[in-house]
Parts: C-alpha cells; structure tokens; sequence
C-alpha cells in the first residue's frame, strides 16, 4: 500500500478524522493545541480554525455543511467556514477532573463520546450519548475511552479502552440506543505489548481498522475478531483512522508528536502530520448530527 502524507504538519495530537459526506472535505484536530484542521482535496488547500478550548471529537451535522463538536466540557455546533461556535449542551461537569477524548454519530443522529481523566485516575472515564436533549451514561469504569462504531448493519456497537488495549463489542439497538451483552471483541496484547489500540473505523464489508498508538502500525480485523493484516505506518503514534475520497475508498490517518523530545521529533520527523492510504475497500459514510 502506498502511504502519502497529505499534511506535513506537527500535531502535537492530531485525532478526530472525518471526511464530511457532504462537503466532501477531510476534517481532524488537534486536541492539545486546540485546532480544527480541514483539508480539501481537489485544490490541497488546508484551513485552520483555532478553538477556546481542547476539541475532541467532531461530526457533520444532519444537512448542512457545519458540525458538531465537543470543546471543552460543552457540546457545540461550529459553523463553517466562519468558525462560529454555539454550545448546545455541557456536556460532563468540569469537576470531574475528566476530559472528552474520542466520539461520533450514530445512525439515528446521535452522539456518542467518551471521557478520560485527567489526574491519572484509572477507571474514572465514561461512555455517553447525546440525542439532541439529553446526555445518558452508557458505561463508567472506564480508563481510557477511545475509538469507537458501528457494523454495516448497526447491531454491533464497538468501543475501545485503550489501556485495557481491548475493543469491546455489544449488542445494538439502533432505536433506543441501548448497548448489551459486552463481551471483549479483539485485544491488541498479542500483537504488541508496548502498543495501545486508539482510533478506528469499520468499511462496508465490517472490518475493523485500528490505529496503534506507539505501535507505528494500523490493523485490519475481520468481523469475526481475526487480524487481517498489519500495516506498517511511518510513525510511532498513528491516531485516528477515516475513510474518504469519492468512492470511500481512501484510508486517512491522523498522528501525533505528544511527549516526543526534539531528538525524537527529528528522528520521527513525518510524526504529527496526516496520510492517506490508497486501498481495494470502501468505508462507509460519517452519519450525521440530528
């Protein structure tokens, strides 16, 4: 496979990809500098909105070409290309000493995010849903809530814990929401000791694939919980993984720099910045807000 890198910048945590199925632009961020990134492919053209707060995860909103997001402990919708941001919810309570890290939509326009904490606490994340009116737990205990999607035919939901270094699945109900029967789907243990499963995102045939952070690889995992194959990645902490291009077929993937010294910058000098993946797959489209 050939890995090209379509934004050679340094994100110190790039995260949150997103090709809009409207716009057909590719969205991601980088949480700690608090950034919104868009790149458009057929001019190369990339645009940067700077946020008040770190952004965490983004989705499209139901038509129209704007999105929403979390920032902060809210929940927002920012209007593009102006960047205008209106809150719509808080969405965990700032005492919580939490911080939201990876979310998306779900078929029926709701949003589904998780928390990490923030005073090195383990187990203190959570997993909720926000349908417009109201946000619902859907799990506690959790340490590092990460990537996270539905199968093609929305009755299996899956949700990484990072440091558990496992992606869980459960029983879906697409018109309730209600997850069940959680039972653990794949661990990346085996694979890479040192390695933690983070982002991921699932084609229309329902592989899974996952982006392995300090594992300098992404994996392809059957819907059975088989590994596929092992992509090698140029970069230690790829991130975030998305389909798109015009036939979906195109494998995004996001990166970071965190915590790397500048000897370790130069030496992983493509770590931050943002590839696309050409494959024989297509993934499906981001489901929208409302």
């Amino acid at each position: 496979m050939k890995i090209l890198p379509i934004w050679s910048g340094v994100a110190d945590l790039g995260e949150g990809c997103l090709w809009h199925p409207i716009q057909n632009f590719l969205y991601w961020i980088d949480i700690l500098h608090k950034d919104l990134y868009c790149y458009q492919p057929k001019t190369n053209k990339v645009e940067r909105w700077a946020m008040p707060d770190h952004i965490s995860c983004i989705s499209p909103l139901k038509n129209k070409g704007h999105l929403i997001a979390t920032v902060g402990n809210a929940i927002v919708k920012i209007e593009l290309p102006s960047g205008k941001l209106t809150k719509l919810q808080t969405a965990i309570d700032s005492n919580l000493k939490q911080r939201i890290n990876d979310g998306k939509c779900d078929a029926s326009g709701r949003l589904w995010f998780g928390t990490i904490t923030s005073d090195n606490q383990i187990y203190n994340g959570g997993l909720y849903c926000f349908d417009g009116k109201n946000i619902v737990k859907k799990q506690s205990h959790l340490s590092v809530s990460n990537g996270l999607g539905w199968s093609p035919d929305n009755k299996t939901f899956y949700h990484t814990d990072s440091t558990q270094r496992t992606i869980y699945s459960y029983d879906f109900d697409q018109a309730s929401g209600d997850i069940s029967h959680q039972r653990e789907f794949f661990s990346t243990a085996h694979i890479d000791a040192k390695a933690q499963p983070d982002g991921l995102t699932i084609d229309s045939e329902g592989n899974l694939w996952i982006a392995m952070w300090d594992g300098w690889s992404l994996l392809q995992v059957s819907p059975e919980g088989s590994l596929i194959k092992k992509i090698d990645m140029p970069v230690q902490r790829p991130t975030c993984v998305t389909f798109g291009g015009e036939d979906l077929s195109i494998l995004y993937v996001t990166s970071a720099s965190k915590d790397f010294g500048e000897a370790q910058r130069l030496s992983g000098a493509m770590a931050g910045a943002v590839f696309a993946i050409e494959t024989n797959v297509k993934g499906m489209k981001a489901y929208c807000f409302g």
